[in-house]
């Protein structure tokens, strides 16, 4: 049952409201997410939807898009880098693409995201005011998934212009209309033939998105290897649960083969691959 609904018109009230009510509150974008993402949701809310974050803007060598933007509205804006276009568009229902929104999707560090993997290959970061302090912080969205920051009001994503890397995704789904069960990203640069900064990101397997720090590092600064080699290195890598949506075996079977497939593809592409 909701006790209160409240509507805030500055981010000022907005926190103010968070800090009064504390864990009896929760900030509310779109609401796709509010009963899956707690057992027994907060009595009060905090609507965010009256809020004016402006619209999507570049800025030097950035993209900065507000975190109230829904997944259609981002979807149909011009200049939106190709591999962030697909993951908005993996997710299928246009009902839930005209209510969710960017800045909710990421607080909800949902395992089978497809746009967290596609934001960290871009090397994305978020501004956001702490709730307790009022502190602004620009924090990396790999950054943001992997810790348990405290309570914040995500403002902007910021995706960087990195032109001259090559970027792509794949997923996987049981049917049309489903949510993704694996998505991986990757995004790799190359000198002189040489692999450079690698970042390879695997949702579906983890709580959370999770990089493959080990198989980056063991990777970078030589030739890439086998796509074969890759696929194998990934399965090894992830440790899924079996559940309703498939088990362990197959998930990992999954990501092996898409990374692999969405690292061949990253390599090839030139002028920044699917950007």
């Amino acid at each position: 049952m909701i006790r209160a609904f409240f509507q805030p018109t500055e981010i000022e009230e907005a926190l103010r409201l968070g800090r009064e009510l504390g864990d009896s509150a929760a900030f509310l974008a779109g609401g796709t997410e509010l009963n899956a993402g707690y057992a027994s949701p907060p009595p009060n809310l905090i609507s965010l939807a009256r809020l004016d974050l402006g619209g999507i803007e570049k800025r030097a060598g950035l993209l900065a898009v507000p975190a109230t933007h829904t997944i259609q509205r981002i979807l149909d804006a011009p200049g939106i880098p190709p591999v962030l276009a697909k993951a908005c568009r993996n997710i299928v229902n246009r009902n839930v693409r005209n209510m969710a929104t960017i800045g909710g999707h990421i607080a909800c560090r949902k395992s089978c995201s497809d746009i967290i993997p596609a934001l960290v290959a871009l090397q994305a970061s978020m501004e956001m005011t702490l709730v307790a302090t009022g502190e602004e912080k620009s924090c990396p969205v790999m950054e943001f998934v992997e810790s348990a920051l405290p309570g914040a009001l995500i403002r902007r994503v910021l995706v960087p212009d990195e032109s001259g890397r090559g970027v792509a995704i794949e997923s996987y789904t049981r049917s049309g209309n489903d949510m993704s069960i694996i998505t991986v990203a990757a995004s790799i640069g190359f000198q002189e033939d040489k692999v450079e900064r690698p970042i390879l990101v695997v949702g579906g397997v983890a709580k959370s998105a999770v990089r493959l720090e080990d198989l980056e590092s063991s990777i970078d600064g030589g030739p890439l290897p086998p796509l074969e080699e890759i696929e194998e290195r990934v399965k090894e890598s992830v440790s899924p649960i079996s559940d309703l949506r498939g088990s362990a075996e197959l998930k990992r079977h999954l990501a092996g083969v898409l990374m692999a497939r969405a690292l061949g593809r990253a390599a090839k592409a030139k002028e920044g691959g699917e950007r």
